[in-house]
């Protein structure tokens, strides 16, 4: 029991030790989750290149309002995926790592997210998180700092989110919304 509180206590002494390992930890749980090996596999299910050709059109004919897919204009979904794919057509060429660079980005926005709301939902100081838990032992901010690593970790490595994020549909980038329907729009579907 003593080695662990000094681990903690080590930590305590350099508060800038526990954000640069956070800082690390994150930089590497996203490029290991989201990034690496991003475009190996051919588009998937029919989808993902309905998505790519629509940017791939957006870049060759210049009309970035419109999105088409052989000739029909494809207005199903919001355009800032089409728009995030073909910019980044432009930057980085038409290939299928390109195509899911927005989602894959979208995720790390997301993961980087998680960590800064339980970092900053979590107690400040260790007195008032033992008066809030009522605890007898010594709860330190690095032991904060790592829970909001943790909470991090196991939204990126949740499947679902690794199955949205390295494939280039919308869906990615529509997570973060309020899903539920306005008001207005109730009355014409019910």
């Amino acid at each position: 029991m003593k080695s662990k509180q000094v681990w903690w206590l080590f930590f305590a002494r350099y508060p800038g030790l526990t954000t640069l390992l956070s800082l690390f930890w994150l930089i590497a749980l996203a490029f290991i989750a989201f990034i690496w090996h991003l475009g190996d596999t051919g588009l998937v299910d029919e989808t993902e290149p309905l998505f790519a050709e629509a940017a791939r059109q957006m870049t060759v004919t210049g009309d970035w309002l419109t999105p088409y897919y052989n000739d029909a204009t494809r207005f199903d979904k919001p355009p800032l995926i089409y728009w995030l794919m073909a910019i980044a057509y432009q930057v980085i060429g038409v290939n299928e790592w390109a195509v899911r660079l927005p989602s894959a980005i979208a995720a790390i926005a997301l993961m980087s997210f998680t960590f800064i709301t339980l970092r900053h939902f979590g107690f400040a100081t260790p007195a008032s998180a033992k008066a809030y838990y009522r605890l007898s032992n010594q709860v330190s901010v690095a032991q904060l700092w790592l829970s909001a690593c943790l909470g991090a970790g196991f939204f990126a490595l949740n499947m679902q989110v690794l199955i949205w994020a390295r494939t280039g549909v919308s869906d990615m980038l529509l997570s973060p919304q309020d899903h539920r329907r306005p008001s207005r729009q109730q009355e014409y579907h019910h």
